[in-house]
């Protein structure tokens, strides 16, 4: 993964609007993630961009994580078609 530096402003200048929403979760622990998760699949809430604050983005702007979580978004939607394809 590339290193990723969300402090940046020259690097990520900042946007106003997202394209997509964008759910950014700070949580005691992975059992309440889980459990969220099941959650919003339940209820069929559907939030394409999910991040969790962590050491290394909790002081990203929101922009730089923004396209960071887009980023991988794009990359294992791409890797998850390409699995389909390979399956038919």
């Amino acid at each position: 993964m590339e290193e990723t530096s969300g402090t940046d402003n020259a690097k990520n200048e900042e946007m106003t609007d997202f394209e997509e929403e964008m759910i950014v979760m700070l949580l005691a622990d992975n059992q309440t993630l889980d459990k969220l998760l099941f959650q919003m699949r339940k209820e069929k809430v559907q939030i394409p961009l999910k991040a969790i604050v962590t050491a290394k983005n909790q002081n990203w702007t929101s922009t730089a994580l923004y396209k960071e979580v887009k980023r991988e978004h794009e990359s294992m939607t791409k890797a998850e078609q390409a699995g389909k394809k390979k399956e038919e």
